[in-house]
């Protein structure tokens, strides 16, 4: 699987990118990826999709070409809650230092 180096920490991803949508609005549509480093922290990491297909999603026929595969649009690092809740996340976003390794 792909590996992404964000804020100086190995990721990788633990599944292909799937697309995906802000509750389901037309032209929201992105891709995303649950990751994983080391240590077993979880990630989401994610993809916009390039401004020419956003219109012709459905005339692309290789998904290769719907997003700039080396270069996220930014990676969410899961934290689970605090007080040990059960299946509560709590996401952190960064926008920088995101790199393909």
């Amino acid at each position: 699987m792909e590996k992404y180096l964000f804020e100086g920490t190995e990721i990788e991803l633990t599944q292909d990118a799937y697309i995906t949508s802000i509750n389901g609005q037309e032209r929201t549509e992105y891709y995303t990826a649950h990751a994983q480093d080391a240590n077993g922290n979880e990630y989401m990491v994610n993809w916009e999709i390039i401004d020419y297909w956003r219109d012709k999603l459905e005339e692309c026929d290789d998904e290769s070409n719907l997003c700039d595969w080396d270069n996220p649009t930014d990676i969410k690092r899961l934290w689970n809650d605090i007080l040990g809740k059960k299946n509560k996340k709590i996401e952190e976003k960064r926008k920088w230092l995101i790199q393909k390794i």
